[in-house]
């Protein structure tokens, strides 16, 4: 199914998504150079490339020991790699990878600033539910947030019901429970949101999928957002429908907790390789 090997593939810090990506997956190699999670990445990749009929289902087995033994090396641990795959319209489907520094730890762990995107999300689309290279939307979003100040912009769905931010998942939390877009208003099942959700099962903690209308936001104690290589990062402040619509008491405990039962998890995901 690789007609060549995927470390042949490899690029470093290319910004920008190639243009004949269909669908990729992101994620981060840790220092002992292992991939958390990576059977989830891959198992969302191959359904991608089945439900959008972008060719025959890949061999992911093959992928992730790959990908495993690329992260093994020195010069790909504590990065992130991006893997694309190419549907090859005009030649043979492909996968490639694209390797970029991780975030420094100071810059992963400040709270997030978000603004309100001018443009809606549409719930019907095929795409919405998929990581594909069909980004140019999210990227224009993201940088007029930035260039407004802000971090990163949120998209409301176009029924007016809170769904997702350019690059991540989004929580809040309110009287110890927390609540996140559905599925249904147009959003990407994250894999680190699909891990919050199974840990709060885990430890008694409600967890509600939902539509959130902006006024959820006004009654929100805190809100966070996930993505595989940022983990849980606290948002301080949503702008853009009518000033600000969330104000961070700078306290965020139940954030908190989920934020270091994830590290906890990285952590044993590092013992349990050096067992091995």
């Amino acid at each position: 199914m690789l007609s060549d090997r995927l470390e042949d593939s490899v690029r470093w810090n290319d910004p920008s998504l190639s243009s004949n990506t269909d669908v990729f997956e992101t994620f981060l190699v840790m220092d002992n150079g292992r991939v958390f999670l990576l059977d989830e990445h891959l198992d969302r990749m191959k359904r991608s490339i089945c439900e959008l009929e972008l060719g025959d289902a890949p061999d992911t087995e093959d992928l992730g020991r790959q990908i495993e033994g690329m992260a093994e090396k020195d010069e790909f641990r504590n990065r992130v790699l991006r893997l694309e795959y190419s549907s090859g319209l005009c030649g043979t489907p492909r996968f490639s990878v694209n390797v970029r520094n991780h975030p420094e730890p100071t810059e992963a762990g400040c709270p997030v600033r978000l603004v309100i995107a001018e443009v809606r999300r549409n719930p019907k689309s095929y795409v919405v539910y998929h990581k594909t290279g069909n980004y140019m939307e999210n990227r224009i979003a993201q940088k007029k947030a930035k260039k407004s100040g802000f971090d990163d912009a949120l998209f409301l769905n176009t029924d007016g019901f809170i769904a997702e931010t350019t690059v991540s998942n989004i929580f809040l939390v309110r009287d110890n429970t927390l609540l996140t877009p559905s599925l249904e208003c147009g959003i990407l099942p994250g894999i680190v949101r699909s891990w919050v959700l199974s840990h709060a099962i885990q430890n008694d903690l409600i967890a509600i999928q939902m539509s959130l209308d902006i006024g959820e936001l006004r009654e929100a104690e805190e809100v966070f957002v996930t993505n595989s290589v940022i983990g849980i990062r606290s948002v301080s402040g949503i702008t853009g429908v009518e000033g600000a619509v969330f104000s961070s008491s700078g306290e965020t405990p139940v954030t908190d907790r989920l934020r270091d039962a994830f590290r906890e998890a990285l952590q044993l995901s590092d013992e349990l390789r050096d067992r091995e």
